[in-house]
């Protein structure tokens, strides 16, 4: 949406004259993330948006919230701070740094609290092609609910764009400026 029609769509009675003036106070600022954003959210500032339901991202269909809800995600901040999210991405990220049997005998490593105890002994590998199933607390909602998202394995939680747009959003609001001033 360009400058000119956000201004007219304040002007025409949907935010108040302060909303007016702020859009022509920061008409040099071009930061965005509308391809993320349903419309109606593109204006809003991030901290807004964490609390909004999940349907504010692009892709999420209002009755996903539902679903959701399943998973207690009911914002946007708790898709992005979704701790099985965090656990997948972990183990997908570090699985790249695991070299086959090179584990110390006294390695103390392990992430016997994450996952389920089939998969105490497996390698960071093994868990990434693993069925969500196998972290330890998803449960048997927790994998339909997300495989209704065709989120199947630890990998396919690890990239779920929908949490990777979330996590983003927060770590972006923590360097939010509402006045805009600059520090």
């Amino acid at each position: 949406m360009s400058e000119g029609d956000l201004k007219r769509k304040l002007e025409g009675g949907e935010e108040s004259p302060a909303k007016i003036q702020k859009v022509e106070e920061h008409a040099g600022f071009s930061l965005n993330v509308n391809l993320a954003l349903m419309k109606a959210t593109e204006i809003k500032g991030f901290r807004e948006v964490l609390d909004l339901p999940p349907s504010a991202l692009q892709g999420i269909a209002e009755h996903s919230d539902a679903d959701l809800k399943k998973l207690h995600i009911n914002t946007v901040r708790e898709l992005g701070e979704y701790k099985f999210y965090k656990l997948a991405k972990a183990v997908v990220t570090l699985a790249e740094k695991e070299e086959t049997g090179g584990r110390p005998a006294i390695s103390q490593m392990n992430i016997n609290h994450g996952v389920d105890k089939e998969y105490e002994t497996k390698s960071l590998k093994e868990i990434a092609a693993a069925p969500v199933l196998g972290l330890q607390g998803i449960g048997e909602v927790g994998a339909a609910t997300l495989a209704g998202f065709g989120i199947n394995t630890v990998a396919d939680l690890a990239a779920w764009k929908f949490a990777h747009w979330a996590e983003s959003l927060v770590a972006l609001a923590e360097f939010e400026n509402p006045d805009f001033s600059s520090r």
